[in-house]
């Protein structure tokens, strides 16, 4: 006779063993990976299953010291690369038979944060302590400065106008010489090249709280044709008005944890627009009146909202994210630029884009990131951006590169697309985001491996970013002066010392022996300082560059 109560008994014993048992369940500690970023040091462990940990600090000497539950560890340790990183070495060993012990050597105390992250479609389970660069900032770029004159529309003897909506008209100066602008104390040359950039929890994981000069200018007229020479008049006083570079700030998606897309071949996304955003950023860097900052320069992450908060530190005039991304559908192919959607994605390939990079943070590893953007903080600034006109500016510049893309690749579709994008959702700086085509794609994928289609987009980027800030000049940019002023020479902020150079506005009867000779420096070097020669005929009103005497 069957007991019916003692077969379900067993059932549920047997069901509470194998409950206990996957709770038992040995985590292997399968690998460790390095990442070094600007203001952090990034250690990720590779997990089979998810673990229980404790994370502290110990002084003399310092060092952080992971205890990780019911663990066996097969990474190699020292086969780390830790060259260049604050870390002097990395030890485990077994703390109470089952507790694996992994305990990070420092080369001093720093701030620290850890968490853990679920298995997602590149990784597994794992581990991350992100180790702070002390006093780390986000990078700043204070806009080059160049001072230069406000080219008076009319000098009647000692007379002056200095408005600069008048700097159009030439009009013949009747007694003038070369004045030196006033130095500025806030008018000092940035750096040629942009230069990147807390009490410790303990026991329980939990994240703790982590703490030049400027040029000096002349404008002149000259004395009249018909006036005798005479002796140099000594220099008065103009009021000098200050040009900036317009900055853009280059985002290369993905990076570090995140890889992005992956193509055929095991092209990653994260390295292809990182090329092409490089490239890019060199091009901006030779155009005069331009400056790029880069929100990252190699292969680490940056969390979407902190790459909108360095543009926006670095003064940046406009933000441009490079991506290459995948679609569920394979023959998806085109290149295309996105602006930020307040309502909604304008297409099925842009909810799908949008949601695939913003959940980039939960892949490169934030701990406690939040994308639910529904509350009415975001409400407030997507309202501000409309009034503000900046998704206006946005869709401007965005129609602009998107035009000169179309000159050398496929598009997906003729018109700027909307979606979105947390990458996007800067209040007060035009932003886009450019993909330059599909990774999925096996055709694209080819093309977008090559180093010389990479530059050939960086130039097309390049070239709808100059045209839109020509056609559309900011104020009191080089850029502005330059569209008033087309003989405008290209002065370099950082090559000038106080006193090394003056600009010389041309007046009617000037030759350039005579400014030569006024100006008391050699007809040689003036041709020289100007990339002229002899037989050039110089314009009234342009203006050359003196070299100091």
């Amino acid at each position: 006779m069957k007991k019916p109560w003692l077969h379900g008994w067993l059932l549920g014993l047997f069901g509470w063993l194998l409950i206990g048992s996957a709770c038992a369940q040995t985590a292997d500690i399968l690998n460790v990976r390095i990442w070094q970023a600007p203001d952090n040091t990034r250690l990720v462990f590779d997990l089979s299953a998810p673990v229980q940990y404790k994370a502290f600090q110990v002084e003399n000497p310092n060092r952080l010291v992971l205890d990780i539950s019911n663990s066996v560890i097969h990474a190699d340790l020292a086969a780390l690369d830790i060259k260049g990183s604050l870390i002097e070495g990395l030890r485990s060993g077994i703390q109470d038979g089952t507790t694996t012990r992994i305990v990070i050597d420092l080369k001093q105390k720093l701030p620290f944060r850890d968490f853990s992250l679920a298995p997602n479609k590149q990784y597994g389970n794992r581990l991350v302590v992100d180790l702070l660069t002390p006093d780390s900032a986000a990078p700043v770029i204070a806009p080059a400065v160049v001072s230069a004159p406000s080219l008076p529309a009319a000098v009647q003897t000692t007379s002056v106008s200095t408005n600069p909506s008048s700097l159009n008209s030439a009009v013949p100066v009747v007694t003038a010489t070369p004045v030196v602008g006033p130095s500025s104390a806030n008018n000092q040359p940035k750096p040629a090249v942009p230069i990147s950039s807390p009490s410790l929890g303990a026991n329980g994981g939990a994240a703790p709280a982590v703490s030049t000069a400027p040029v000096q200018v002349v404008s002149t007229g000259v004395v009249s044709p018909s006036a005798p020479a005479a002796p140099v008049i000594q220099a008065q006083p103009l009021k000098s008005e200050s040009y900036r570079d317009i900055i853009i700030a280059v985002d290369a998606g993905h990076g570090g944890e995140d890889p992005g897309a992956i193509g055929a071949g095991g092209l990653r996304e994260k390295d292809v627009v990182l090329s092409i955003a490089r490239q890019l950023a060199q091009m901006l860097d030779k155009e005069p009146g331009f400056k790029a900052y880069l929100t990252r320069r190699g292969d680490y992450y940056v969390d979407l909202r902190k790459r909108t908060r360095l543009a926006r530190e670095a003064n940046a005039d406009m933000f441009v994210s490079i991506h290459a991304d995948a679609f569920k559908n394979d023959s998806a192919r085109g290149a295309s630029v996105w602006t930020l959607s307040e309502r909604g994605a304008t297409s099925e390939m842009g909810r799908w884009l949008a949601q695939t990079e913003n959940n980039a943070d939960l892949i490169g590893g934030v701990g406690g990131v939040s994308l639910d953007d529904k509350d009415e903080v975001l409400a407030g600034v997507l309202l501000d951006l409309s009034m503000t006109g900046t998704l206006k500016l946005s869709d401007q510049v965005g129609k602009d590169v998107l035009g000169q893309v179309g000159r050398i690749a496929r598009l997906h579709k003729n018109h700027v697309e909307r979606a979105g994008f947390v990458v996007l959702k800067s209040p007060d700086i035009p932003s886009i985001l450019v993909e330059t085509g599909f990774i999925s794609n096996s055709h694209e994928a080819s093309q977008l491996r090559t180093r010389s289609y990479q530059q050939q987009l960086a130039t097309s980027i390049f070239n709808g970013i100059k045209h839109h800030f020509y056609s559309q000049p900011q104020p009191n940019t080089w850029i502005a002066a330059k569209v008033r002023q087309p003989d405008l020479p290209v002065i370099s902020a950082t090559a000038l010392k106080p006193a090394d150079r003056v600009l010389y506005k041309v007046g009617p009867g000037d030759t350039l022996s005579a400014i030569a000779a006024r100006n008391k420096v050699s007809l040689s070097r003036l041709l020289r300082e100007n990339d002229l020669d002899h037989q050039t005929v110089i314009k009234v009103g342009q203006v050359l560059v003196i070299p100091s005497s």
